[in-house]
Formats: C-alpha cells, sequence, structure tokens
C-alpha cells in the first residue's frame, strides 16, 4: 500500500532558482565553548589521510536547538595562524569585525577570552584557488538577550562543561582562582610556567587552557573585556581565601 502523497511533506519545494543554493549550512544559534591554542601534530583528514601541522587555532560552537554526539557537543575548526586575506582565519576575523557588539575589537582569539560568547552561526565551505575548506565556522548575525540567556542555559542543562571540571577538586578550584584573578590567559600561563609551588596538574591545566576553559563553562571565573579573569560571584571568596 502506497502512502498518501499528501500526508507526506514536499521534499522537492524546490523551484528552478539557482540562487537559492549557497556553500552555507542552515543557520544556527551557537554558543563559543572552545577557544584554545593546540600545539601541532599529526592530523587526520576527512579521507582518513594524516599530516603534519604547526600550533593551531581550535574553535568550538555548541548548538542550542540541537544536540551533537561527542565529549563536546561542539562543532569545532581549526584555523592555521597566518596573515594572508586568502586564509581561513582571515574569513572567520572579517566575519566577527562585522559583529563588533559580539566580539569587541580588543579581543583575540585562542586565549579563551570568546568563550560563552553567543550569536548565530553557519558551516562555510570555502574555496582557496584549487582547495576548498568545509564546513568552516563562521559567525554572521547577532543574538537577542533572551536567545543569550537560553544558551547560557543550555551550556549547564546539557552538560557542556568539560570533563577536566569533575577532575578539579574544591581546594583546586581554589587554587586555580587564586592563580587566575586579575590575569590575562597569558599572563596566567606565564605566571604558572615559572611557579615553583603550584602542583604540576593545575600548572599543567592553566598552560593548556584547560583551566581556563572548564572554570568559565562552570561559572566559577569570567573574562572582562580587556581579557582579565575574575572570580564570580560566590567563587571570588574562595580564591581570595587560597
Amino acid at each position: 500500500m502506497q502512502d498518501d502523497p499528501t500526508t507526506q511533506a514536499d521534499l522537492f519545494d524546490i523551484a528552478i532558482d539557482p540562487t537559492q543554493f549557497s556553500n552555507d549550512s542552515a543557520k544556527f544559534l551557537g554558543i563559543v565553548v572552545i577557544d584554545q591554542t593546540v600545539p601541532g601534530g599529526t592530523m587526520t583528514n576527512n579521507d582518513g589521510s594524516t599530516r603534519e601541522t604547526g600550533p593551531q587555532w581550535q574553535l568550538g560552537v555548541r548548538p542550542v536547538h540541537f544536540a551533537l554526539s561527542g565529549e563536546t557537543g561542539a562543532y569545532s575548526t581549526w584555523f592555521s595562524p597566518s596573515t594572508k586575506k586568502n586564509s581561513k582565519i582571515s574569513a572567520i576575523i572579517q566575519s566577527m569585525a562585522k559583529l563588533p557588539t559580539v566580539f569587541p575589537k580588543t579581543a583575540k582569539v585562542a586565549r579563551s577570552q570568546l568563550l560563552g560568547i553567543t550569536c548565530w552561526w553557519v558551516r562555510r565551505d570555502i574555496e582557496w584557488g584549487n582547495q576548498i575548506s568545509r564546513n568552516v565556522l563562521i559567525p554572521i548575525a547577532e543574538a537577542t538577550p533572551d536567545e543569550i540567556e537560553e544558551a547560557q542555559e543550555s551550556v549547564r542543562g546539557l552538560g557542556a562543561v568539560p570533563t577536566q571540571v569533575s577532575a578539579f577538586s574544591d581546594d583546586e578550584k581554589a587554587t586555580l582562582i587564586a592563580a587566575l584573578s586579575g590575569k590575562t590567559m597569558e599572563d596566567a600561563q606565564l605566571a604558572a610556567a615559572k611557579s615553583r609551588n603550584l602542583p604540576q596538574n593545575l600548572k599543567a591545566a592553566i598552560l593548556s587552557g584547560d583551566a581556563i576553559t572548564s572554570l568559565m563553562a562552570s561559572g566559577d571565573i569570567e573574562m572582562a573585556v580587556d581579557g582579565t579573569i575574575a572570580g564570580t560571584a560566590g567563587h571570588d571568596e574562595a580564591s581570595d581565601a587560597a
């Protein structure tokens, strides 16, 4: 028995109009949950082949209205540092610059300063001559205050906090907040590298960026526009005590 076609969605309600196609995915509301530098190493391509890379900026954006599988629940794009206009990192920086109320001009990438930023995104295929970079995260529009609040709730409610959070005891969190407070990420990493008293696991967490990523996602710290870190209400007392 055939289904009644009148009860099915018309999947091919597509006019003969080429302007309806683009290199973008459907737009989605997303919150930044990963903004870090990852060291160089061996990367696996989509076809299973591998290549060697230098240090890269990893940007991870978690959709608000649907869930992804995986530990972070986020789409990620890796960007190599470049000053060329015809580059993947140039494409996203130019798009961010068009949203100055979302991405302050003073902000820098790969330093956890973008964590918690919420806006509308697409995943764009970008062509560079004979090459193509697929599914590059690109911001396209501001979010409303209600959408931002919804995004923050989704992070708390859907377990977007990285797994490293559970590895930190309350005492370790207090130590980390004390080590981070009043510093930029760079200053905190430099101080951690020089410290002889900081436990090795906490030093490694600061140097890798995991500590800032985790504590911001869990609401223990926040970052000002100038990049300085502070304990949030209810947590800064712990850092003072430490």
